[in-house]
């Protein structure tokens, strides 16, 4: 109905029904022998003929104009464009509802709204909260999780416009008075005194199709409305991001946002914001508060100590240090997320012990992206130890990314596989769609360099090692970590990057891990060739 005023629909209806009758009467009337003669003879108006002249002297007459199929359309037309024109008319000189609502309210082009309408309250001295759990409710969720809440003083300025003083309006009412402020989503309650305590309810709407997407219930004393109110702001969130729009936490990750905590979910919710976007500084900043608001977030502690080792290394101290927290809170995780939390504190330690838990959990949960991930991970940094080959970890970080193709982290490691398996087209279009998804980061050096060392020309390839010799230490750990791994057959690229990563960190001497690639690939002939042509003189690997 456009949002214009109620009685628009009805009306359109009945015109629309006296129209049927009239479109009906027409065809009979146009099929009848008689009419054909009679507009042969000049007797009455054509077929299509408006012919105003005539159906006035009809009308002076006390006669109904001929039926022609040009005046049952221009009626029509006529009719409705009346019905319209007055309610454009109605909104512009009254301000009444409209569909200018929504632009007026200023919601459109910015995040996700959410408008909190008065709640209905039922006991003694709770007036107070009907319009205070606007407040206090718009406060709690107003930019959590990517959403914001409209202010409280637009919702009470449409409330009064479209509701006026009633004081229990029914549910379609309350919708469209949140609708009217331009949110996308509305959170309807009640404050209910039940015996000594008081309950508080919250229902979440989607305004796109009056959908309930959730709700929350909380239960105490009256003394503690404040602790009650956060109690359900929670709820309310976790409501949201169960069946709202932006994708923060995944389903599967519901479950485990068991903080009791407002601040720590408010700070996590950020940091998944960063993460997503490969901001793991800012995603590390974020997490930190999360833990320090409630040390046992064990989904806080797993995801920052994966912040830490993109950030820092699959090495990093920290990031195995925050690992073993959350193992340690792993039984407030659900069994699917304590699998993927046991797999990323082996994969600090150089564990093999959790690649068949892997393996069973993506059979079990097909549609998990970051089962999926973690496996390929596994596969890359644990390497051929896992008995998994570069296309297998190509295939886990393929489904990754189909079923969860906004996350940006992905991208780099299907840059890494692409690369591996020599294949430069597949490499540059998932660099794209990371330096696309990523606006907080950029790409790792070592990816540009390792497309060319390992898919570029001869040309590109001697440019490329002068300018990774150059690198940091720090740098070359991501290329050791990635590009140096067993199944990377490229023996004089992965010379040139043992090399350097020796000069500039002391890594292991490039004839171990040539040696280690080529019998891995049951090229026993050359690797024997390296070792005996390169074996150091004290009869060791250096």
């Amino acid at each position: 109905a456009l949002s214009l005023p109620d009685g628009v629909l009805p009306v359109s209806v009945l015109l629309l029904m006296v129209g049927l009758v009239i479109i009906l009467a027409t065809a009979w009337v146009q099929s009848l022998p008689a009419t054909t003669a009679a507009e042969k003879a000049g007797e009455i108006p054509t077929d299509w003929a408006l012919a105003p002249a005539d159906a006035l002297a009809s009308l002076r007459s006390g006669r109904l104009p001929h039926l022609t199929w040009g005046r049952a359309i221009m009626g029509g037309v006529l009719a409705l464009s009346l019905l319209f024109g007055g309610a454009g008319l109605y909104v512009v000189v009254t301000g009444g509802p409209s569909f200018m609502g929504p632009q007026a309210a200023g919601a459109t082009g910015a995040a996700d709204g959410i408008a909190i309408v008065p709640f209905k309250v039922s006991g003694p001295d709770l007036e107070v909260w009907r319009e205070g759990m606007v407040d206090l409710l718009a406060t709690n969720l107003d930019g959590m999780g990517g959403y914001r809440t409209i202010d409280s003083r637009t919702v009470m300025a449409r409330w009064r416009e479209v509701v006026g003083d009633e004081v229990a309006p029914d549910l379609d009412v309350s919708l469209r008075a949140a609708g009217e402020t331009g949110a996308r989503y509305a959170v309807v309650g009640s404050v209910v005194g039940v015996g000594e305590s008081l309950r508080l309810v919250a229902e979440v709407f989607d305004l796109a199709d009056g959908r309930e997407i959730g709700s929350g219930q909380v239960q105490g004393s009256p003394d503690e409305i404040l602790t009650l109110v956060d109690r359900l702001s929670l709820e309310t969130m976790r409501a949201l991001l169960a069946g709202g729009g932006e994708q923060l936490a995944s389903n599967r990750n519901l479950a485990n946002l068991t903080t009791p905590s407002l601040p720590a979910l408010r700070a996590y919710l950020e940091g998944e914001r960063h993460y997503r976007r490969a901001g793991f500084a800012q995603a590390v900043e974020a997490y930190e508060r999360a833990i320090e608001e409630d040390s046992l977030f064990a989904l806080a502690l797993y995801r920052i100590s994966d912040a830490y080792g993109w950030l820092e290394s699959v090495n990093s101290e920290r990031a195995a240090e925050l690992s073993e927290r959350a193992v340690a809170a792993v039984d407030r995780l659900t069994p699917r997320n304590a699998v993927i939390v046991g797999a990323s504190d082996a994969l600090y330690r150089g564990d093999l012990s959790q690649v068949e838990p892997l393996r069973a959990a993506v059979r079990k949960y097909p549609d998990d992206p970051e089962a999926w991930f973690m496996l390929a991970e596994t596969y890359i940094h644990l390497e051929e130890a896992t008995g998994g080959t570069a296309e297998d970890a190509r295939d886990a970080l393929a489904r990754a990314t189909e079923l969860d193709p906004g996350f940006a982290p992905y991208y780099q490691h299907v840059a890494d596989a692409a690369i591996v398996l020599r294949d430069r087209a597949a490499a540059q279009e998932a660099m794209a769609t990371y330096e696309r998804l990523a606006p907080e980061s950029e790409l790792r050096p070592y990816m540009r360099l390792g497309l060319d060392i390992f898919t570029g020309s001869a040309g590109e390839r001697a440019a490329a090692i002068e300018e990774m010799n150059a690198l940091p230490a720090r740098e070359m750990s991501y290329f050791w970590g990635t590009l140096g791994e067993a199944w990377n057959d490229d023996v004089a690229g992965v010379r040139a990057i043992t090399e350097a990563a020796r000069g500039a960190t002391g890594s292991p001497n490039w004839n171990f891990q040539i040696h280690r690639a080529l019998i891995s690939q049951g090229r026993w002939a050359h690797a024997q060739a390296v070792y005996t042509d390169s074996l150091p003189g004290e009869g060791t690997y250096a």
